[in-house]
């Protein structure tokens, strides 16, 4: 059995922008990630100074970085991209070794 990718973003909102206005968008950026190849499940966290956490499981690497891509490509997503400070955006993918439900 291949171990699942966990994509994890850490990233904060674009200056202005409320966590109400970015809340409103995300069901349309968890459609074209659910409509992706090897779409598991996706989280997203908030601290309070502002910081912002997603993590999506993905069920291959190629799944993982396919979808990335393509979501970095995508016209329809630009507005949603335009809501996070993306310079300052960190991604990674890592391997899940342990999971409890």
């Amino acid at each position: 059995m291949t171990n699942h990718i966990i994509e994890t973003v850490i990233f904060k909102l674009a200056h202005g922008i409320s966590k109400a206005d970015f809340l409103e968008a995300v069901p349309s950026s968890t459609a074209f990630m659910k409509s992706r190849s090897g779409f598991v499940c996706r989280r997203l966290s908030s601290s309070e100074d502002g910081t912002w956490i997603e993590h999506i499981e993905w069920k291959t690497m190629e799944d993982a970085k396919a979808a990335s891509d393509a979501f970095m490509n995508d016209a329809e997503i630009l507005p949603f991209l335009q809501l996070i400070d993306g310079p300052a955006a960190v991604l990674h993918h890592t391997q899940l070794e342990v999971s409890l439900g």
